[in-house]
């Protein structure tokens, strides 16, 4: 799959890679620093990226959804409030 995914991505001059063994510790350090997280919104996992994105004014999205033309005014310690 990751041969599909990456012959997929040659246009965007973009790689996909996987690291062996998995590294749970690491995979949320990653998805936090990122230029972008593309977000499961039924994941605890999931939101334990978000919030910290969110606080750090960085950008995600959630799969299937469009995103809002903006985000109401809201800071990002209120957007954390009304998810809470």
């Amino acid at each position: 799959m990751l041969d599909r995914l990456n012959r997929a991505l040659e246009p965007l001059q973009a790689v996909a890679v996987q690291q062996e063994p998995s590294e749970p510790h690491v995979d949320p350090v990653i998805l936090g620093l990122a230029n972008h997280f593309v977000d499961n919104c039924v994941s605890s996992f999931s939101s334990f990226v978000k919030r910290y994105r969110d606080v750090n004014g960085l950008p995600s999205s959630f799969w299937a959804f469009q995103p809002l033309a903006g985000d109401g005014g809201m800071n990002a310690s209120e957007r954390i409030n009304q998810e809470l």
